[in-house]
């Protein structure tokens, strides 16, 4: 990560954090992305946290989350470091010599039967220059790194060590559901949106396993579409482009579950069929330019919420992946449902 992003995520979790003060704190905390707290003003109107945080929130969660894992394995190298420090003084020994102790207690040279073995599974290896000798040093490094690292385990199952950063929490992501085109009851407990691509098998099969959810949860469940294209399709843009035309018509989702049905395989063919069954009259590919910029909002929504490729699904905010299998997606909504396991 670089140093300008992580300076972005540190101003983010401080601005979150409501300007507390140090001492009252008794670890670091990542704060939620939402609040009063002043990001910025602009001729001297001023701008929220609550006004940008909502619908970044996955996209700093997961710098958080790089941030977090840094910290971690940093704090984790200083505890290695010090545990032999002080195991070291306790026997009278460097820390090299300690480790060297371990290493000698297992047997720590390779034998000639060690690297033969090696030579024979690692064909390419028996290329080098001085093959035999260079084996022989990679395997004994290997062995040395292990028993120091078995050592610090050990080490540190003797030790009392606290982590006191919590790890950051996965937020809830604000979705503009503007002209989006959305079934199910206005008053449902859950709204999925689902930002996929008519061009993808992947996309057609998590719109299948929707499908199936909204027959085992009749009237619990509410869907909204919004177009995410992966790499560049011609046929995918086109059927994208096919289904705004059938919004516009009152037909979106006939022509939704029509272009999902094809599991991917869009032709010219496929989309003139369902246009014409829908009475939808298709037009070039990128000559609508309020068709196009109807899709680049969806693109740029997905792209906003942390969307990195398709299908992705949000279920009331929460990221859930789109290609998970079935039970996994069953249960997550079961849990945004309230925990009630059947219908």
């Amino acid at each position: 990560m670089s140093r300008r992003r992580i300076a972005v995520v540190a101003l983010l979790v401080l601005a979150a954090c409501g300007g507390e003060r140090e001492q009252e704190r008794n670890a670091p905390s990542w704060g939620a992305l939402a609040g009063e707290t002043p990001i910025a003003r602009l001729d001297g109107e001023t701008i929220l946290l609550d006004d940008v945080g909502p619908e970044l929130g996955l996209q700093v969660y997961q710098h958080q989350l790089d941030v977090y894992a840094l910290l971690k394995r940093e704090t984790e190298r200083i505890v290695g470091e010090r545990l032999l420090a002080r195991e070291a003084e306790r026997q009278k020994l460097s820390v090299d010599a300690l480790v060297q102790r371990e290493l000698d207690a297992s047997g720590g040279t390779p034998t000639d039967a060690e690297v033969t073995r090696y030579l024979e599974e690692h064909p390419d290896a028996a290329r080098w220059p001085e093959a035999r000798a260079r084996v022989a040093s990679y395997l004994a490094e290997t062995r040395r790194l292990e028993r120091r690292t078995a050592l610090v385990a050990r080490l540190r199952d003797q030790a009392k060590l606290e982590f006191l950063v919590e790890p950051p929490v996965e937020p809830r992501v604000r979705l503009d559901l503007t002209d989006v085109p959305v079934r199910g009851p206005e008053n449902a407990r859950v709204t999925l949106v689902h930002f996929a691509s008519f061009g993808s098998p992947l996309s057609a099969h998590s719109a299948a396993q929707l499908a199936r959810l909204a027959t085992e949860f009749p009237e619990r469940l509410r869907f909204a579409h919004r177009t995410f294209l992966g790499e560049p399709d011609e046929m995918a843009l086109a059927a994208a482009e096919l289904a705004v035309a059938a919004q516009q018509a009152g037909k979106f989702w006939e022509a939704h579950d029509r272009l999902f049905a094809q599991e991917g395989e869009i032709t010219s063919d496929v989309l003139d069929k369902i246009a014409s069954d829908l009475g939808i009259e298709r037009k070039a590919v990128g000559t609508d330019g309020a068709t196009r910029a109807r899709l680049r909002r969806d693109q740029d929504a997905g792209m906003r919420a942390g969307v990195k490729q398709e299908p992705a699904v949000f279920a009331n905010g929460r990221y859930l992946s789109g290609s998970m299998p079935y039970e996994e997606l069953r249960r997550a909504v079961t849990e945004e449902l309230g925990g009630a396991a059947r219908p």
